[in-house]
């Protein structure tokens, strides 16, 4: 056969960023190995932050214009029922986006001494199993794949998506899927109810 694995590469055990990170007392800012991702750690809570955060707040700032906007400007020509659910409606969704935007998307462990990266080639679906990661120093599961854009392997890798600052794996997948659910929900509750508002009686 051809040339063998280093012991650390050659088993494909994939450990969790967050499961293997150390936690050190008071707020932290850590850089997970050669990625693009850092986690800041504060009051024993754990924030993920990707390579496109700044998509996050553009989303978050948008999510609150349109629920000030239709509570302060619909809402109010109508009811306090619906002044109360558009501030509902706007605190949910941003908790929704935030809750998902800062979870694990389920980070793989480099091996020490990786070089990191993109990789080349990119690559473009989940392995099937079997695959080396050079830039991870790792041998990768099925499901997996190296993000070009976090430089890091993720499990359950699902799309990168930059509204939620970096990818979508198997472990903010459903906090993904709770966001669209939620944002979308209230998004067409406030359009019915504008154009209700703006029907002439």
């Amino acid at each position: 056969g051809g040339p063998s694995l280093p012991a650390a590469r050659g088993r494909a055990v994939s450990m969790r960023v967050g499961a293997s990170m150390s936690s050190a007392r008071g707020p932290t800012f850590e850089r997970v190995g050669q990625s693009r991702v850092y986690i800041v750690r504060a009051l024993g809570l754990s924030c993920f932050v990707g390579p496109h955060w700044y998509c996050t707040l553009i989303l978050l700032s948008f999510i609150l214009a349109v629920g000030i906007a239709f509570t302060t400007q619909v809402a109010t020509s109508l009811n306090l029922l619906h002044q109360v659910l558009g501030c509902v409606a706007t605190v949910w969704s941003s908790y929704a986006l935030l809750r998902c935007a800062a979870a694990d998307p389920g980070m793989l462990s480099q091996t020490p001494g990786a070089k990191g990266g993109p990789g080349k080639p990119t690559q473009l679906f989940p392995s099937a199993g079997g695959r080396t990661c050079a830039p991870c120093g790792r041998e990768q599961l099925p499901g997996e794949l190296h993000c070009e854009f976090c430089h890091i392997c993720i499990a359950g890798w699902d799309h990168h998506c930059p509204w939620m600052n970096k990818c979508i794996g198997a472990d903010n997948l459903a906090a993904f899927y709770n966001f669209l659910c939620v944002s979308f929900s209230w998004l067409g509750y406030m359009v019915l109810i504008s154009l209700y508002a703006s029907t002439p009686a």
